[in-house]
């Protein structure tokens, strides 16, 4: 039985909070298929593919076999192998609230499992900043890929994940250099899942926790770029060292958060170059951490994952 749910989890990141409520509109959001609030936002595309895969509900394959988050993920069918020759799409819509300028930063932040033959069957992730007449591929894009600034490396939605992956892409520098967003604009996030002719009887792509960001600093923040300050080791372990030749020197503060929006940690900096963080009672899983000056007019944000 196909389900489509999904669930707005308003994660409206500002200079004083990370995560607050969002009751007026499907702006900053996420999707982990659990409860119908934006479902307008999602489409499954059954005009070019009366028969797309592409569905809501608890994964029961071999290997795709268990959600991230609930019970429920978007996934290439939930209890078949995906069928050949076969090209099955499915859209989110995203309005601009405030319109795309510096230092607002849209991004895409979920999690995928991919179970398929290697570099034949593959999924694919584009953008598109006009409502849907230009779209570039945030994997592998040859025009504007030098301006998709992943958070990690990008997905690989070929061959086997081995479990759930997650994937950060801030789409910051693509919309600064190129693209002029006036406000409730809207645009588009497109995944698609390609077959080729050959049967190989595996379980495809799914996706779960879904974030899709187009708010996240206030009007009179400047927002660090993610090269700026580097943290290392990610994935980590026992700690992470955060560091920077200058510019870390200009932050008061540090927080961590959970993926959630819990405050997990927080201390002084007192503007050094250098600092190492234990992470080894944190649990496995995304986290954020949020570096600001005294007066909070200048933040830095970067997600690091702790493998345990």
């Amino acid at each position: 039985m196909k389900h489509q749910k999904l669930l707005l989890l308003a994660l409206t990141i500002m200079a004083s909070q990370i995560i607050r409520a969002q009751p007026e509109g499907c702006y900053d959001y996420t999707l982990d298929f659990e409860s119908g609030y934006c479902l307008d936002q999602l489409m499954i595309d059954t005009i070019s593919n009366q028969n797309n895969i592409w569905h809501i509900g608890s994964p029961q394959k071999a290997i795709l076999s268990s959600a991230r988050s609930g019970d429920n993920v978007i996934i290439t069918d939930s209890a078949q192998f995906y069928p050949v020759n076969d090209t099955s799409v499915f859209i989110v819509k995203n309005p601009v609230r405030f319109g795309f300028a510096e230092p607002h930063s849209p991004g895409l932040f979920g999690y995928y499992w991919v179970d398929s033959d290697s570099l034949n069957d593959y999924g694919i992730i584009e953008f598109s900043p006009d409502n849907g007449i230009t779209w570039i591929n945030l994997i592998s894009d040859s025009v504007y890929g030098d301006y998709i600034e992943p958070f990690g490396t990008l997905p690989t939605l070929t061959g086997n994940s081995n479990g759930w992956q997650s994937f950060y892409i801030d789409l910051k520098w693509l919309v600064i250099n190129f693209f002029d967003f006036n406000e409730y604009d809207t645009v588009q996030f497109r995944f698609t899942f390609v077959s080729d002719s050959i049967e190989n009887s595996r379980g495809g792509l799914m996706f779960d926790d879904l974030y899709f960001e187009d708010y996240i600093e206030g009007l009179s923040d400047i927002i660090m770029s993610s090269k700026s300050i580097l943290i290392a080791p990610n994935p980590a372990r026992d700690f992470i060292r955060v560091s920077s030749l200058r510019d870390l020197m200009y932050f008061s503060q540090y927080r961590i958060f959970s993926l959630q929006g819990s405050l997990i940690q927080s201390s002084e900096l007192n503007h050094t170059k250098t600092i190492e963080i234990e992470t080894t009672d944190f649990r496995s899983g995304t986290y954020l951490l949020e570096a600001t000056s005294s007066d909070y007019s200048l933040t830095f944000r970067q997600f690091f994952i702790v493998n345990k």
